[in-house]
This record gives C-alpha cells, sequence and structure tokens, in this order.
C-alpha cells in the first residue's frame, strides 16, 4: 500500500495505478484523472511517485514495465509480419533536481524549455488503435542507433515479426540507416 491521506480519502496502490492507466490511456493531465475520478488529489500521487520511483532504479523500472506491456499480446499481432513505428516523447523539465540531470535531453525549444525528460517508444500500427510493445529512458548520452537497437530487440523477444519500421525525423541520420540495415529491416525515416 502507498499510504497516506488526504481530505479523509487513502491513497492506495490500487488506486496510484488506476488513476495512472486511465491519464495513460485517455491522455489526460493527472491533476484532470483524478477530478474525473473523484479519487484523492494529484499532488499527494505525484509525491507518492516520487517516493517509489529512485532514479537509480530507472532501467529495472522500465525492464518491468516493458515485462507488462507484451505479456497477453493479442495472437493477431503475431500471425503475420506488422508496420511498427518508433518515437521520442519529450516531458518539459523544469526543475534543478542534481538526481534528474542525467536524464535531461536538450532539444528544440517548446512549452519555455529546450530541456526535456525523453522516452522512446515503439508500437505496433494497426488502423484505429495503437499498441505499444515496449519503452526505454533515453539520456543524453544515448546515440539513436542504440534506441532503435534496444526497442527493435525486445518487440522480437515478444515474437512480433517487423515488416516495416517507421521513424520520426529525430531519427535522420547515417548510423541510424546503418544500424537498420544491420538489423535487416526495411525503414521510412520522416
Amino acid at each position: 500500500m502507498v499510504g497516506g491521506e488526504v481530505n479523509g480519502r487513502r491513497a492506495t496502490a490500487a488506486m496510484l495505478a488506476s488513476v495512472l492507466i486511465y491519464a495513460a490511456t485517455t491522455r489526460t493531465s493527472l491533476f484532470g484523472t483524478c477530478e474525473s475520478m473523484a479519487v484523492t488529489d494529484d499532488n499527494t500521487l505525484r509525491d507518492h511517485l516520487n517516493r517509489l520511483a529512485k532514479v537509480d532504479e530507472i532501467w529495472e523500472l522500465a525492464a518491468r514495465i516493458n515485462e507488462q506491456l507484451v505479456v497477453d499480446l493479442p495472437q493477431i499481432l503475431l500471425d503475420e509480419r506488422r508496420e511498427v513505428a518508433i518515437d521520442f516523447h519529450d516531458m518539459p523539465h523544469y526543475g534543478k533536481h542534481a538526481d534528474l540531470q542525467p536524464w535531461v535531453c536538450r532539444g528544440e525549444a517548446r512549452p519555455g524549455t529546450t530541456r526535456f525528460i525523453r522516452i522512446a517508444t515503439i508500437y505496433v500500427l494497426r488502423p484505429g488503435i495503437r499498441v505499444t510493445l515496449a519503452m526505454t529512458p533515453v539520456t543524453p548520452a544515448m546515440a539513436a542507433p542504440v534506441v532503435i537497437s534496444s526497442l527493435v530487440q525486445t518487440a522480437r523477444r515478444a515474437r512480433v515479426r517487423i515488416n516495416r519500421l517507421w521513424l520520426e525525423r529525430g531519427f535522420a541520420a547515417c548510423e541510424v540507416v546503418q544500424r537498420i540495415k544491420a538489423l535487416r529491416l526495411a525503414a521510412v525515416i520522416a
């Protein structure tokens, strides 16, 4: 149990999981999700998340998330070769916390900053649906080919056969093309 009490409502691990899943699937903020689900406030859940998610355990957490993402993939995704995409996702970072600095990537100015916490995801492209197969945290020291290799290997371990890889423009580089050739994949890079 996560513990803690706000306005007479207890914040539990189940509540935290439900709120995070709902927020992720509906693409709403933590604040909006807490309001619509009538649970404890978003700051309380953030405090609990900060206590639970230690920066030095991020790789272990990512591995556990990836295990859960592919645990019950529908057979239809495994029956034939699939179009798969890899994207970077940047969350603006305005903080000065020393433990987060190794995770802060620089990028084109957006929402008032050029500093971001970045993750990369690989997902199956299906009409009307997106099935995420894996994610990985990205550090400034990680080269794009390393990110691609890691995500493609995770998808292959899940028995997803890749027909073509779709990459956003952040991957447009010679070393990425070389890595794609080494992985024996066809690709489209924006």
